[in-house]
């Protein structure tokens, strides 16, 4: 085991730091792995790489605090193997591993970022994530805290086996700071996690080919002015057996944002579920599930952007089949209202509301009932791509196999729009339905 302190003098400069820990990484390398630890104290660092076998001790009390300079970070080229549209520019991060196995971070210690001292760097894509692995396999972050990142907190692309278990992250300043992404990865499991976000808190993307799939997120608390359980935005891989159980979304404690909602402290969306780069969904289980001032408590889409860039041409819509939301609870949503919009051509399969119970505001105008909601299949998957809403509980349209058992609408304030409406439709199952 090294211990970094033993081989810092009194300089502690980020470069200096940066340089001393990465000798470290590759004496572990050379002896085909080991263990860093890192006691008490603050350490400014900028960009590392890790190798195979490597466990990082993070002590409590200990930070180790990126850099908010972008020269302190390597760029890295991930774009051959594995091109991904938030990598066209290369990608940087405090912590980076490509093709690496058996990497262990773990706290009670804390990784800091640059924050939003990266809005004004002149490069979006190529910002600092405070852990960016690629390709690698058994992965295990454990209690470890992070905090404002310059990109997202903690991305994992094409990886296998990952275990995230007790993080914490405190990211409320700067834009696209995610507090989990996990990107065409397979075997991963997400627990006892607590997320404090401006962007999306758990995100679940397939920015390549492969898919995302077998992924559990259990016993999660989340905070964020955007989405609080997500699949996609990205959904070129498609997205394949995944169960989130157990999670309470709470409001921001933030009251001021510059992302979806503006000033509004309440999460955009608690469950967004989409495909809308061609791929599918399927086999997809959200449940025990409750939303304190969630926005919208959940939508549904399937789309053809048919968006391309180098390295991923574009790719028709597959299908989306097997989605069941069990034991929801929503409280004060917004009156916008949910959606589960599919294609005329390749409509929805088996989508199931259980034993829910969803709150909104009530009190639209009568003239919202007779709205038109457009039916466009490139339009986007947000809480408001679909402007406002016909109906002030569901708007579901293109759907073969619709079963509502069990479930309750209601507005605190009265409402002229029916609580669900339903178009072009088969297959469709009333059971206890309320409103």
């Amino acid at each position: 085991m090294y211990n970094i302190k033993d081989f810092l003098s009194s300089e502690q400069s980020v470069c200096r730091v940066t340089e001393v820990f990465q000798s470290l990484i590759d004496r572990c390398a050379k002896d085909n792995g080991g263990t860093i630890e890192v006691p008490a104290g603050t350490y400014p660092v900028g960009g590392l790489e890790l190798c195979d076998n490597i466990r990082i001790i993070l002590d409590a009390g200990a930070v180790l605090q990126g850099s908010c300079d972008l020269a302190d970070y390597p760029l890295h080229d991930t774009v051959n193997d594995y091109p991904f549209d938030e990598g066209q520019d290369g990608v940087r991060a405090i912590f980076f591993a490509r093709n690496r196995k058996n990497i262990t971070i773990e706290g009670p210690g804390k990784i800091c970022g640059g924050g939003k001292g990266f809005d004004d760097c002149g490069t979006r894509r190529a910002r600092p994530r405070n852990i960016l692995f690629a390709g690698c396999e058994n992965v295990f972050i454990r209690n470890l805290t992070l905090e404002e990142s310059g990109f997202w907190n903690q991305h994992y692309l094409q990886c296998r086996c990952v275990r995230l278990d007790g993080v914490k992250v405190y990211s409320l300043y700067g834009t696209n700071n995610d507090g989990i992404d996990i990107d065409s990865c397979c075997d991963v499991i997400i627990r006892n996690c607590r997320i404090d976000s401006q962007d999306d808190a758990i995100c679940l993307k397939s920015s390549t080919f492969a898919p995302c799939e077998n992924i559990l997120v259990a016993d999660c608390i989340t905070s964020t002015h955007a989405s609080h359980f997500k699949l996609g935005t990205e959904s070129h891989g498609g997205f394949r057996n995944i169960r989130a159980v157990n999670l309470l979304m709470r409001p921001s404690p933030l009251a001021v944002s510059t992302h979806v909602g503006g000033g509004d402290r309440r999460g955009a969306s608690g469950i967004s579920l989409g495909a809308v780069d061609g791929a599918f969904i399927e086999n997809i289980v959200v449940e025990n599930v409750t939303m304190d001032g969630v926005r919208v408590p959940f939508f549904l889409r399937h789309g053809d952007n048919a968006r391309s860039y180098p390295g991923m041409p574009a790719s028709g819509p597959e299908f989306v089949r097997g989605v069941t939301l069990r034991r929801i609870t929503a409280y004060g949503a917004s009156t916008q209202g949910c959606y589960m919009i599919g294609l005329p051509d390749v409509p929805m399969q088996d989508v199931t509301l259980e034993d829910c119970r969803f709150e909104f505001e009530g009190g639209a105008p009568a003239r919202w009932a007779g709205i038109s909601v457009p039916d466009d299949r490139k339009i986007h998957c947000d809480m408001e791509s679909f402007g406002t809403l016909s109906a002030y509980g569901v708007f579901a349209r293109y759907i073969d196999g619709l079963t509502l058992r069990n479930v309750e609408f209601s507005a605190i304030a009265p409402e002229a729009r029916p609580a669900l409406r339903y178009e072009y439709c088969s297959d469709v199952t009333f059971d206890g339905v309320k409103g």
